[in-house]
């Protein structure tokens, strides 16, 4: 059998394209192939059995390289996924209030003689006179006036 012929065949079943005449053929020629009477594609040693396998290594180490660049990023694929999943799911279940300031009981008093102004963080203002004092639900960081 041609060389040409033969690869192309080879070819062919590798991409599962052989049509039956074609299976058919390289049936043939490899059930010949244990035939001592048939006579090997190339000779031993020689120039073009040399490049012939040089020529297959060739393909096939580039076929090993391309399937290990894509076990290695479809590994970091993998990795960048659980790591996305992990974000969305601790921002799902994060606390809504865990960023912000905590709430608690404001307590204002008014002791002295004078009147005290204390601003609230909706921007109202309530006077305390002298006695007086306001409790109130609110971030404890409130900025107080005088």
């Amino acid at each position: 059998m041609d060389p040409k012929r033969l690869d192309y065949l080879l070819e062919q079943h590798r991409l599962n394209r052989l049509n039956p005449h074609e299976e058919a053929e390289l049936d043939e020629w490899y059930e010949a192939l244990d035939d001592p009477s048939v006579e090997p594609v190339y000779a031993e040693d020689t120039p073009e059995a040399k490049a012939y396998v040089a020529r297959h290594t060739k393909q096939i180490m580039s076929r090993i390289a391309s399937q290990r660049r894509g076990r290695t990023l479809r590994m970091w694929m993998k990795v960048a996924a659980v790591l996305l999943a992990g974000l969305v799911i601790a921002y799902l279940v994060w606390p809504e209030g865990q960023n912000k300031a905590d709430k608690g009981t404001a307590l204002a008093t008014e002791a002295t003689g004078s009147t005290r102004y204390v601003t609230l963080p909706d921007g109202s203002t309530v006077i305390l006179s002298k006695g007086s004092s306001c409790s109130l639900c609110v971030d404890l960081a409130i900025p107080t006036g005088i």
